[in-house]
């Protein structure tokens, strides 16, 4: 029994060795994006290996938005103490309008992959999506009409003279 528990204490020993070699850093610790439907608004995220070896980086954000977003480099690999510029590109579909709360990761694993052992990071995204074009167009159209009416009514009481 004895046994068991030394080789229990052993594994995590090793483990928790292993995560310390690996580390990430993430800045800002927030990420906020306003865009309009058909535009898009671009972010800097700033990934530091924290760690005392070389690792892979990945960087993505929640299944539901993943098509909104392109990532410049998503899958990539950090020195110790050195620090990446990642962009997030933000371009929301014409069905995005609204606020949105969701989460962006940065995950860290060692390149020898040991155990699977890693770290990561959630930042929290809001995003702001109006369809300010779509309103415009609708007034636009309202106002046409408008025109157009008042026209042909001026046009009918001029006739009538």
């Amino acid at each position: 029994m004895l046994k068991k528990i030394m080789i229990g204490i052993m594994v995590l020993l090793m483990m928790a060795q292993a995560s310390s070699a690996t580390g990430v850093g993430a800045s800002p610790g927030r990420l906020n994006f306003t865009a309009e439907v058909g535009s898009s608004d671009t972010q800097s995220l700033y990934v530091k290996n924290t760690g005392d070896s070389i690792s892979n980086y990945l960087v993505y954000v929640d299944d539901a938005y993943t098509e909104w977003f392109l990532i410049s480099d998503d899958n990539f690999t950090l020195e110790a103490g050195e620090v990446k510029e990642v962009f997030l590109e933000f371009k929301p579909p014409v069905s995005g309008t609204g606020e949105h709360e969701f989460k962006a990761y940065v995950l860290s694993m060692s390149p020898e992959g040991d155990l699977g052992v890693g770290s990561g990071i959630k930042i929290p995204v809001n995003a702001q999506v109006s369809n300010m074009f779509i309103k415009g167009a609708g007034l636009s159209l309202v106002l046409i009409a408008g025109i157009v009416v008042y026209a042909l009514y001026r046009r009918r009481s001029t006739v009538n003279k």
